[in-house]
């Protein structure tokens, strides 16, 4: 299959998730609260969205869509998820056990 159109390009990357979010935000933002400007409130509304989709863009998206995309991230992401617990914290255990039997026998 062919790769998604906003693989190819950073640029076609941002227009995607711009296209993205130009869908969503009018869904989010409630629609009686620019009643107070009468005629301008379409004009407001549409700043408002297309900021907020620049916003997550160009902020939020493309750096996430950037760091999933790295291999060395996620080749350290499967590397830490495969790795045994660490030793410290079965040390830490084995000494508070260890401490409680000398302790018990020891004791009188």
């Amino acid at each position: 299959g062919l790769p998604h159109p906003g693989c190819k390009d950073p640029s076609h990357e941002v227009r995607f998730w711009r296209g993205v979010f130009g869908k969503i935000i009018p869904l989010l933002l409630p629609h009686n609260t620019y009643n107070s400007f009468q005629g301008h409130s379409r004009i407001i509304e549409n700043g408002a969205i297309a900021i907020g989709s620049d916003l997550l863009s160009l902020r939020a998206m493309l750096p996430l869509t950037d760091l999933l995309s790295d291999p060395h991230f996620l080749n350290n992401i499967v590397v830490s998820l495969a790795a045994k617990p660490s030793d410290s914290a079965s040390g830490t255990a084995n000494a508070g056990s260890s401490s409680n039997s000398n302790g018990g026998a020891a004791g009188p």
